[in-house]
């Protein structure tokens, strides 16, 4: 009991001590404060240049019915109460609340459809009860309803008064208790809201929301053109945000937003080249910290949008280069190999400090696509909350690098908290003829005082990959994991290597210095999504662990081009 005490405590202290102030003085603050009704005011719409026009990326398709698809889980809603039904996860009522069907693709078109949902939603969530009036909640479905409405033509005094009720609740709980990529959502929806409506409030909220990201356009987005939680999915979130907000500067032609335009649109190219280098070959993201399909837009839906708000990406359409990128402040390090190829190493730290809620303990590992196929990948994320299955996605051993003692290199716990974290060191990366040399340590578990410094090379050539592993202090369980994409078959030989076969057929020869064993694992490519695969759990019998990854002769020469 005592020792458990102790550990929370511990847990606790490391986890508060990187929070900002703002943070703790807001969490108190809305802790005692008390929601109130805000009346029903319907206010006139302000004149806007152009209606609103935008591609849509998002599959999300309803039928008038009771039963509602989110997240690969389908659940019904069947009266005002189920809208915040215990029974369904958080995030999946977050989802229904978020009425993303007003601007999905599957849906374009249906605005019968969609009047009679947003219809229903007003009616059934009155102001300020459940899920559907927390901060984030609102900012993503305020814009959705505004989008929906100028699209539309729509002006009726039901849904004007919704949007002011849910501007005006918004303005009094931003979450500076949060900060990240939430209080992004809260300003951007501030400023559709002050862009929208004609009404006294509505400059204070235009103004709030523009202050709000003046602060946090240059604090989120780094300058190798990173989002700063270091998150793929939320990267391309964030970019998809930016391209709404240079959106709609242009169509509302509101001269506030057009002095900013320059620093968004620059933001968005910077963004969308950081992501060129942490996609695979087959145009989806990479799987560091929190990542899974369907989430986010791809970056090809990213570049059409780009483009249509006037910002050029130029995209090489090589497919036979090995050459390196190392993305210096988030701390990534990108190899393109011929033949659709492509190594990700994460060398980039637990980020940012004060809110590391979508970190993984996933320090020096990588992802690995040949051919154009993935072969060695990260778990991915298939839920939130903080359940077991939540905790051991997020742990070391869901990602392909190097666990002490069966512990995590970074503290991760109670679904977003992190408290003690390792700290990348030694980052360096050389050519040598043939080869990219790539070597970094990180020091989690001398942080946590149960082990030394992970140091990890990895020599890249165009047809093979050389890891190299080794731990600075004694240990009685070392251990590396490599998991396997599901569409790759693994097969032990008689020598103890591993031979994988891909889908394409080529094959990709596998040998360690330590001991392999061969076992079942899961991929989790979509929230909801559970995909059994097999992972090489390769086990230290000596200080330094080598393990050689060779493939099939390229038929080229891999000139960079």
């Amino acid at each position: 009991m005592i020792r458990r005490f102790f550990s929370r405590a511990s847990l606790l202290f490391h986890t508060i001590r990187y929070l900002r102030t703002e943070q703790l003085m807001y969490r108190i603050y809305y802790k005692f404060k008390t929601k109130r009704t805000h009346a029903l005011v319907c206010p006139s719409l302000r004149h806007w240049l152009n209606i609103w026009d935008a591609p849509v990326w998002q599959k999300i398709t309803w039928n008038q019915s009771d039963e509602f698809c989110f997240l690969n889980v389908t659940n019904k809603i069947t009266n005002s109460a189920d809208w915040n039904n215990e029974k369904h996860p958080k995030l999946w009522l977050y989802n229904a609340h978020y009425l993303d069907v007003l601007n999905s693709r599957d849906m374009d078109g249906d605005v019968s459809l969609q009047d009679a949902l947003l219809r229903r939603w007003v009616r059934e969530n009155p102001e300020p009860v459940g899920n559907g009036w927390e901060a984030y909640c609102i900012s993503l479905r305020l814009v959705n309803i505004i989008k929906w409405m100028s699209r539309n033509g729509q002006s009726e005094e039901l849904f004007l008064g919704s949007v002011y009720q849910q501007a005006a609740s918004l303005f009094n709980q931003i979450e500076f208790h949060i900060l990240g990529n939430h209080l992004f959502a809260n300003a951007k929806a501030l400023v559709f809201a002050g862009t929208f409506c004609e009404i006294s409030e509505a400059d204070a909220w235009l103004e709030h929301g523009l202050k709000i990201l003046d602060r946090q356009v240059p604090e989120q987005f780094l300058k190798d053109g990173a989002h700063f939680e270091l998150s793929p999915m939320y990267h391309a979130t964030l970019l998809w945000d930016l391209c709404d907000l240079i959106n709609l500067s242009q169509r509302s032609g509101i001269a506030l937003l057009g002095q900013r335009e320059a620093l968004w649109k620059k933001t968005l190219h910077n963004g969308l080249l950081w992501l060129q280098k942490m996609i695979h070959p087959d145009g989806n993201i990479s799987f560091f910290n929190d990542s899974a399909f369907a989430i986010a837009p791809s970056y090809s839906a990213l570049l059409e949008y780009a483009q249509k708000v006037g910002v050029e990406v130029l995209t090489s359409m090589c497919t036979n280069r090995f050459d390196y990128t190392q993305l210096d402040t988030s701390g990534y390090i990108s190899v393109e190999l011929p033949n659709d190829g492509k190594v990700i190493f994460d060398a980039a730290k637990v980020g940012p400090a004060y809110q590391p809620g979508h970190a993984h303990a996933d320090t020096l590992s990588f992802e690995c696509s040949l051919f154009g196929e993935r072969v060695f990948v990260n778990s991915g994320t298939s839920e939130y909350g903080s359940s077991n299955e939540r905790l051991r996605q997020r742990g070391t051993a869901s990602h392909n690098t190097v666990q002490l003692h069966g512990r995590n290199s970074s503290e991760v716990w109670g679904g977003f908290r992190v408290a003690r974290r390792a700290e990348p060191q030694d980052i360096s990366v050389t050519t040598d003829g043939d080869c990219i040399r790539i070597s970094a340590s990180h020091d989690g578990y001398v942080r946590q005082g149960i082990g030394g410094i992970h140091q990890r090379n990895l020599v890249v050539t165009q047809t093979g990959l050389e890891l190299v592993d080794s731990v600075s202090s004694e240990y009685d369980v070392a251990v590396m994991f490599l998991h396997l994409h599901p569409d790759i078959y693994a097969k032990m030989l008689e020598d103890d290597s591993v031979e994988l076969l891909l889908r394409t057929g080529k094959m990709v020869h596998l040998t360690s210095t330590g001991e392999i064993t061969l076992v079942a694992s899961t991929w989790h490519p979509e929230f909801g999504k559970t995909v059994p695969s097999t992972c090489l759990r390769i086990q230290f019998v000596d200080d330094v662990l080598t393990t050689s990854i060779n493939w099939d002769q390229l038929e080229s020469s891999g000139e960079v081009c």
